[in-house]
């Protein structure tokens, strides 16, 4: 793989600011590497050291990227909430660029959900996408999909529009994918991408959100920064899903017709996340004979090692593809909901607080939870239940 300059960054090229904005040591990984039971005595966390531009202010890691060559990515189809709210961005994309009987790319495409939901809403969808199982998975689905990265010239272009969701935060080069895209559209093509919100991050301190798998960290003005510095004219640009992402619509332009304003965005050193949620959750586990811990998803695996937790149960989540396997680092078995009948704990900590309304009427009208419930919450733990 390419090696990395540490001192420059990975959108503008200038000097990173040389103190790291915050260190975190026991990071997983990759926060969807789950080891079995013969992996764990070589799975162990790793140092994460995040960084801000000097120029263009994008917050970044300096590493190379996780690879999910054939690993199971995303948990969205397991979300009734989520899967409700990627139907609605589907057919509003579509309608917002008149996209019916229209060619759209995805890239990133995993396991075909969005392209699935594309088709629906009567656009012609394809996909390219790095890992070969998920291709062809695709294919099996009878979904037009290739197996690759993304490049100059993608089978069927060019393209109407494309689209690509929690993907760029993982690309080592965003110049070179946003222009891969670039190339493959019609003139005038339309966009719409979806990425993590890194003021939510902020706004909760949740050092949680904090990953080896995403190398770089955007706010509304760094996103739109990188889209324009790529000949994309911003239509649109909010934050999403209760502030957890960032959306924009886009349109692609001829070079030179847009002039991106470099964002001037200071951060100060992000100290002191870790101890006093560290100390909150452990006094709370003393506090109760058994405890279990609700979301093997990217904030709640990260939450157990980097914060180093002992004393918990087992760790709940809804994913087939988790559970028989362990969280990484701290290595805690990932099991079914239905174990919280037949192994029966004392308190739950819900660590996936965007699902906590589907958790928490999951816990009382089908496993009859006795007990009580705590809900991660920013850089504390609420108690939102004595049952």
């Amino acid at each position: 793989m390419r090696n990395y300059n540490k001192k420059n960054c990975r959108l503008c090229k200038g000097p990173l600011v040389s103190n790291p904005l915050i260190r975190l040591e026991n990071v997983p990984k990759g926060v969807q590497l789950f080891p079995n039971s013969k992996q764990i005595v070589s799975d162990y966390g790793m140092s994460l050291a995040l960084y801000r531009c000097n120029q263009c202010s994008l917050v970044q890691l300096c590493g190379e990227p996780v690879v999910y060559r054939d690993s199971e990515t995303s948990a969205t189809g397991f979300s009734p909430s989520m899967m409700r709210h990627r139907k609605e961005q589907a057919y509003r994309f579509v309608e917002y660029f008149n996209l019916r009987d229209k060619k759209v790319i995805e890239a990133g495409c995993g396991d075909g959900h969005f392209l699935t939901l594309l088709l629906a809403a009567g656009a012609r969808p394809f996909g390219i996408e790095p890992s070969r199982k998920f291709a062809e998975r695709c294919r099996e689905q009878g979904l037009s999909v290739e197996q690759g990265e993304v490049s100059d010239s993608l089978k069927k272009s060019p393209f109407d529009a494309f689209t690509t969701l929690h993907v760029l935060e993982h690309v080592p080069d965003p110049n070179s994918f946003l222009q891969g895209i670039y190339k493959n559209l019609i003139a005038g093509g339309g966009g719409f991408i979806e990425v993590p919100s890194f003021e939510k991050i902020l706004e909760g301190k949740r050092f949680y959100n904090l990953i080896l798998d995403h190398l770089s960290y955007f706010t509304v003005n760094t996103l739109r920064f990188t889209l324009e510095k790529n000949n994309f004219k911003v239509l649109d640009i909010k934050r999403d899903w209760e502030g957890e992402h960032i959306i924009a619509l886009v349109k692609k332009q001829e070079p030179g017709n847009i002039a991106p304003k470099q964002p001037r965005e200071r951060l100060g050193e992000l100290s002191d996340w870790v101890e006093p949620l560290k100390n909150r959750i452990n006094n709370f586990i003393q506090d109760f004979k058994r405890v279990a811990i609700w979301g093997a998803g990217a904030e709640g695996v990260s939450l157990i090692a980097v914060t180093g937790l002992r004393g918990v149960a087992y760790v709940v989540d809804s994913a087939p593809y988790k559970q028989g396997r362990f969280t990484p680092v701290n290595h805690f078995p990932i099991v079914h909901p239905r174990t919280l009948k037949t192994d029966p704990v004392d308190a739950i900590i819900i660590a996936a607080p965007r699902y906590y309304r589907e958790i928490i009427r999951q816990l009382k009208e089908d496993i009859k939870f006795k007990g009580t419930i705590a809900l991660l919450k920013g850089n504390t733990l609420d108690i939102i239940a004595r049952v």
